[in-house]
């Protein structure tokens, strides 16, 4: 159900107080970024904020937000929607992509904001610093590309996504050797019997 998927909703006015809540309360938010976005841009489309602790639990989440306006076509306020980081890394459970794997919804500039596994430990962090946002290469809405991991070592590949929409971007990891493990148990079962009929011509 959609429902499941919102930690929180909330109206807040031009002046940054909440007018109405459901599952959330705190203090003024005119100083928070997606705030001070729908307060500068006239634009009316909804808007994709960092991943942040909620002020109702502590619990990572990820906020979208929309501008409205009052009659006068000045700046109204805000619709404030947050999403559990919690939720979307519950989500990638059901895509099995291999053992030594993972799957990760990043924003736009880089900090993470699920994954699985271990969610908790990584949201918040920045991958500004990779290849996928460093190589101009890899600057195209689609792709994949391999890396040595600076945690063990191992050689992985990565398929990436990028929102044509929003400032999202969908990755998945997966180890080299496990990718790779079908093709070469398939290859060597094509060289043996290879080399079986071979030595049965010989």
């Amino acid at each position: 159900k959609a429902i499941e998927r919102i930690h929180s909703l909330a109206i807040i006015d031009d002046k940054g107080n909440w007018l109405t809540s459901a599952g959330a309360v705190g203090s003024n938010l005119n100083d928070d970024a997606f705030f001070r976005h729908h307060q500068l841009s006239a634009k009316r489309e909804a808007f994709v904020g960092h991943p942040v602790k909620s002020l109702l639990d502590g619990e990572w989440v990820i906020t979208l937000s929309r501008r409205f306006n009052k009659p006068d076509g000045s700046f109204g306020g805000v619709v404030l929607a947050t999403i559990s980081s919690g939720y979307l890394a519950h989500f990638y459970e059901q895509f099995e992509i291999g053992r030594n794997s993972s799957a990760a919804l990043v924003h736009g500039d880089g900090l993470i904001i699920a994954r699985n596994p271990i969610n908790d430990k990584f949201v918040g962090r920045s991958v500004a610093d990779t290849a996928l946002f460093r190589d101009a290469s890899l600057q195209r809405p689609s792709g994949a590309y391999h890396f040595k991991s600076p945690l063990d070592g191992a050689e992985r590949v990565s398929f990436f996504k990028r929102s044509g929409r929003y400032p999202l971007v969908l990755l998945a990891t997966l180890d080299k050797e496990e990718l790779l493990a079908p093709w070469r148990a398939a290859a060597i079962s094509r060289m043996l019997y290879v080399i079986a009929l071979v030595m049965l011509i010989a």
